[in-house]
């Protein structure tokens, strides 16, 4: 069993607890080289959550903890200036979270 609890299952990879699309659902963080990475699994549905982070899909099963985990996910990708891999984004589903003004935007890479 993989412990779900944000500690390093192997150097550099950690699972972290990110409910909301469902009860265990979690995202892979990785960091190599200095470089960082977000597995978000099913935190972000869509590139407009990116912007608007409060927008659930009807997917999610607990909406309240689906926004939280979607405002970490935020965070820890511009944090670490992490490549995020999402799950249902169209074209590669591969990006960077931005600041453009006064917002965050979605980037294609």
């Amino acid at each position: 069993m993989i412990p779900i609890d944000g500690s390093e299952f192997i150097d550099g990879l950690s699972f972290k607890p990110t409910p909301g699309h469902s009860p265990h659902h979690s995202s892979i963080t990785l960091s190599s080289v200095g470089e960082n990475a977000l597995f978000s699994g099913d935190i972000f549905h869509n590139p407009l959550q990116v912007r608007y982070p409060e927008l659930n899909s009807i997917f999610d099963a607990f909406t309240d903890e689906a926004r939280s985990s979607r405002h970490w996910g935020i965070e820890y990708a511009l944090n670490h200036q992490a490549i995020v891999f999402s799950s249902h984004f169209p074209e590669s589903s591969a990006g960077r979270i931005v600041r453009s003004g006064e917002h965050l935007d979605w980037k294609y890479i």
